[in-house]
């Protein structure tokens, strides 16, 4: 989360209210952040075609692309035992 600093104002003694400078986010905050929106919006109550359904699928292709098999030759995949 950002850190919020109160400097002082830049427009001298005249006005009694500081100004509030909020410092900016780490990248990787914002990305989980925006990740888990798109999660929690991902719950099958919005129409088909959704454009925030839509980013999600893209995100999903993009962060998976790096494990996806390039192999012609399917292999089988392991059972999951819940």
């Amino acid at each position: 989360m950002a850190d919020l600093t109160v400097v002082p104002s830049a427009l001298g003694p005249a006005t009694s209210e500081p100004h509030c400078y909020i410092e900016p986010a780490e990248a990787d905050d914002v990305m989980f952040e925006q990740l888990q929106w798109l999660l929690d919006h991902a719950d099958g109550s919005c129409a088909a075609g959704c454009r925030e359904c839509t980013r999600l699928e893209t995100v999903k292709r993009l962060l998976l692309q790096p494990f996806s098999d390039t192999d012609a030759t399917p292999r089988p995949r392991p059972m999951l035992v819940a």
